[in-house]
């Protein structure tokens, strides 16, 4: 139903019984009506504005309705439904937290050191600072054009091989972008990749399904693809899609740029996922970055600045190609990684991650989710840094989701 030229709402099914309330694990949800979406054209090529936020909740020990979003508009379905956060019981969420780190030391061998638990705040010294930088999703980018590679340290590369540092099974792409399973059947993503540039969500049914890395024709003795339709998206509870809030006073920042995506199916149960890091940031430190994706190949975008091969598709095998790269990071502010690896349209929302003992098939632990490529004159920027939400603080939102 369209609310005007430019806005429209789903008519809900007749037959369809919407709840007052739905309880999820340990949240609670209230309905909230039906959610407004934008179909008004907007350039695509979006150089986003960021300002360092005065704190980040890092956990729901300091304040956890604040931290959960209890309040927020924080769920929205397929049939166009907004849910709000209506209270959380926290019992059952130190429960859910506990059952996920018993799960992950029972499927992996390695352990991770330098655990930081942290008191659920973290001041930041640079706050009310502004930067920039360039959502790296498809969506974002104005295409066709020569900036869509962003080739920081030269190491990033595009492959149809298995991937020679781990199985990455757990990695998804749809949307124009990429994403991690983290759970049988949630994706963790970036959440500028369910929104519009204009800080829109996206209608839910629309969105296109997350297809996983086995059936992209990196294997085709997998058969039919494995793709998954969208149930439900639960973006970031203060996501504003990188613009200014109503008093004008704080844009989004990559901090606030993550969502969890829950998916038909349970594809995890079956391909693997992808554990949150609780590391501290000087023991992520310590480690080479690695990073995934799959570059979008709907856009036609075929130039490219990586080992003069096509960006995305090859004709003769009919699939896609994963980008792959390694770097460091550069520092660790307040709720944001920074990385001198190097990334590509369409891997927001991939994983950032490390192997505690160099092997990744014994156990990979995500440390942030790419978000935004800093600006440079002359791409494919050869310098700078990509970023990416940290995944420590915001681990038990996630968990709290799955």
């Amino acid at each position: 139903m369209y609310v005007d030229q430019n806005h429209f709402t789903y008519v809900l099914p007749k037959d369809l019984v919407t709840p007052e309330f739905l309880r999820e694990g340990a949240l609670l949800w209230r309905y909230d009506g039906q959610q407004e979406f934008d179909v008004s054209e907007a350039p695509r090529r979006q150089t986003v504005t960021m300002r360092e936020p005065e704190y980040v909740l890092t956990g729901i020990e300091f304040d956890p309705e604040a931290y959960l979003g209890v309040g927020l508009m924080g769920r929205l379905d397929e049939y166009g439904r907004r849910w709000v956060l209506d209270s959380a019981d926290l019992d059952v969420l130190r429960d859910l937290v506990e059952a996920y780190d018993e799960d992950v030391r029972s499927k992996y061998e390695v352990r991770e050191d330098g655990v930081e638990k942290g008191v659920g705040i973290e001041y930041n010294d640079a706050a009310g600072e502004e930067y920039y930088g360039i959502p790296t999703s498809w969506d974002y980018i104005d295409c066709p054009g020569t900036d869509f590679h962003f080739e920081h340290n030269g190491n990033g590369f595009l492959t149809k091989s298995p991937d020679p540092l781990n199985d990455l099974s757990m990695l998804v792409v749809g949307n124009g972008a990429s994403g991690t399973l983290v759970g049988a059947d949630r994706v963790l993503t970036a959440a500028h990749t369910v929104t519009t540039t204009q800080g829109w969500l996206k209608p839910v049914a629309e969105m296109a399904p997350y297809c996983t890395l086995e059936n992209l024709g990196e294997n085709l003795s997998l058969g039919s693809p494995w793709c998954y339709y969208i149930q439900n998206v639960y973006p970031s509870s203060g996501w504003n899609g990188f613009q200014e809030d109503a008093n004008d006073t704080n844009f989004d920042g990559v901090d606030e740029d993550y969502a969890v995506v829950d998916i038909a199916g349970a594809p995890g149960s079956v391909l693997g996922t992808m554990p949150m890091s609780q590391a501290s940031d000087s023991t992520i430190s310590s480690f080479p970055d690695r990073h995934r994706g799959i570059p979008d190949y709907t856009r036609a975008c075929l130039l490219n600045q990586v080992s003069d091969d096509a960006l995305t598709y090859d004709d003769s095998n009919n699939g896609f190609h994963i980008f792959q790269a390694s770097g460091t990071i550069q520092s660790t502010p307040t709720g944001i990684v920074n990385y001198d690896t190097s990334t590509a349209t369409g891997c927001s929302g991939g994983p950032h991650y490390y192997c505690p003992n160099g092997n990744c098939s014994l156990g990979a632990f995500i440390t942030g989710i790419q978000s935004t490529a800093d600006i440079c004159s002359n791409p494919p920027c050869t310098s700078g840094y990509v970023s990416g939400v940290k995944v420590r603080p915001i681990r038990e939102w996630v968990i709290s989701r799955l």
